[in-house]
């Protein structure tokens, strides 16, 4: 009896895991292949596929990065056939992100961003992601 318990415990368990954590995604985009996301291709293409996609993505902190003293979150976007990293400019002066730039992003790889919010401006290099808001980051 207590092996069969067992047993279910652990699948139960496994179970949960696999539900609950991020999906892998495949990307099928050439753009997103052949650039890096800082680059203005790939920032073109992401803005572009963007405008196209509907409110079921989903958002997952990828990493921290510093580029000439401003803050990114690269953030992982699936669904709809979308698989892409924005990397979305951040502000210290953001109070929900304050403990994510606080540790640069360490141990929250891989963590959903529920209800993120942001805008796209457009420029001669490209688009650009600039975080607004998150209802919740979701560990």
């Amino acid at each position: 009896m207590k092996n069969t318990f067992a047993k279910l415990l652990l699948l139960a368990i496994a179970s949960l895991a696999i539900a609950c954590g991020k999906q892998e995604c495949k990307n099928t985009n050439p753009v997103f292949d052949a650039n890096t996301p800082e680059s203005k291709p790939y920032k073109a293409e992401l803005t572009k596929q963007l405008a196209k996609a509907d409110n079921s993505l989903k958002y997952w902190i990828n990493s921290y990065k510093e580029i000439d003293g401003q803050q990114y979150m690269l953030v992982d976007i699936t669904g709809n056939n979308l698989c892409a990293t924005a990397q979305m400019a951040i502000s210290p002066e953001d109070t929900k992100l304050q403990n994510f730039i606080k540790a640069k992003g360490k141990g929250y790889e891989g963590t959903e961003l529920e209800g993120l919010q942001y805008g796209i401006t457009s420029d001669s290099n490209g688009g650009h992601f600039i975080f607004k808001d998150v209802v919740s980051i979701m560990d």
